[in-house]
């Protein structure tokens, strides 16, 4: 989290190596019940729930660290609020040796995470969604 006095400026979601995806056993199915109540309430609930299952299948098999959520609120954006936020983190990742991943639904956010030396290495749809780009980061 990366504050402004006691202002919350943005927030980024990171998991570590190892913890993602969870494709069975007991932790696949407390984050499949932690998302069940946005699906069921959901009107497009079945091409969420499609989107998910087709974001796991996708998601890279090697040791990585996955960008879940990167936020800055609008007020601090473009003043280094997500540089913050991915620097500790690809720092970390280099040090060990390991990639970075990350998927974005907005076409505009594939500049910006270039520029921290992300590259799109696959994108799809599914049902009316827009596209999702996978983007994955080598270490330096």
């Amino acid at each position: 989290m990366a504050r402004s006095g006691s202002t919350i400026a943005g927030v980024a979601a990171w998991l570590p190596p190892g913890v993602f995806p969870a494709t069975s056993g007991t932790r696949a199915l407390r984050q499949g019940l932690r998302a069940l109540p946005a699906i069921v309430r959901g009107h497009h609930r079945r091409t969420a729930y499609k989107l998910m299952n087709e974001m796991t299948a996708r998601h890279p098999h090697e040791e990585h660290w996955y960008l879940m959520v990167l936020g800055t609120d609008p007020h601090f954006q473009r003043r280094g609020v997500g540089r913050a936020l991915l620097e500790p983190t690809l720092a970390r990742a280099d040090e060990i040796g390991l990639p970075a991943y990350l998927e974005t639904q907005t076409e505009a956010n594939l500049a910006y995470y270039r520029r921290f030396g992300f590259e799109v290495v696959d994108s799809f749809t599914v049902g009316g969604c827009p596209p999702l780009w996978q983007m994955q980061r080598a270490p330096s």
